[in-house]
């Protein structure tokens, strides 16, 4: 797979020199290699790996006389190239601290999203909270409507309930009288006679 993100130390050990060798074939030929800054550093794409493969062979086949002399201090530390900013700290701490931002970027990256995610549910949340209130109020003036409605039924009936009860005495009265005067016809003359007489 290719690897976009390769610092100083990775390309020297897949071009099979050293890292101090290839921070110099950086110094004297980055106009020619392509790479981005990344915080403090430089990364290359593995691409760079074969131009700083040649640019050591062509050094190393150059004339002792030619070659720049290189200190002590140099070595330990990079000269400071015109316009460029003074590197800080030891290379292994650089890498370390860019590390360290890509790793804040992607946290604070991921914290957004969840941020904003969030957000999209309390609105989403919030949406269906007051939709379900709606609903809610609907459904109580409904009740309510119901609720008058079956009072009124329930008058209603009571007094038809009540009619219809007097009705009821009424005819169970009627019966009885009648029942009495159909008793009464069916006893002989006399004793119809004598009972109008007691009465």
């Amino acid at each position: 797979m290719k690897k976009d993100n390769l610092k100083i130390s990775e390309i020297a050990e897949m071009a099979g020199i050293s890292e101090e060798e290839a921070r110099i074939i950086a110094k004297k030929h980055g106009d020619k290699i392509p790479s981005r800054s990344l915080g403090r550093i430089e990364i290359y794409e593995e691409a760079a790996v074969e131009r700083f493969r040649k640019f050591a062979e062509k050094s190393g086949a150059e004339p002792e006389a030619e070659s720049e002399p290189v200190s002590r201090r140099d070595r330990v530390l990079p000269r400071r190239e015109p316009g460029r900013a003074p590197e800080r700290g030891p290379p292994g701490m650089q890498d370390s601290v860019a590390l360290q931002e890509q790793q804040i970027k992607r946290l604070t990256g991921r914290i957004n999203g969840l941020d904003r995610q969030a957000s999209e549910e309390r609105e989403d949340y919030e949406v269906r909270i007051s939709l379900l209130e709606r609903q809610i109020i609907a459904q109580q003036k409904q009740m309510e409507v119901m609720d008058s409605w079956i009072s009124f039924f329930e008058a209603g009936m009571e007094e038809s309930t009540g009619r219809a009860e007097a009705r009821q005495k009424a005819n169970l009265s009627w019966q009885r009288e009648t029942t009495d005067k159909i008793t009464w016809l069916r006893l002989p003359w006399w004793k119809r006679l004598h009972q109008a007489e007691e009465r």
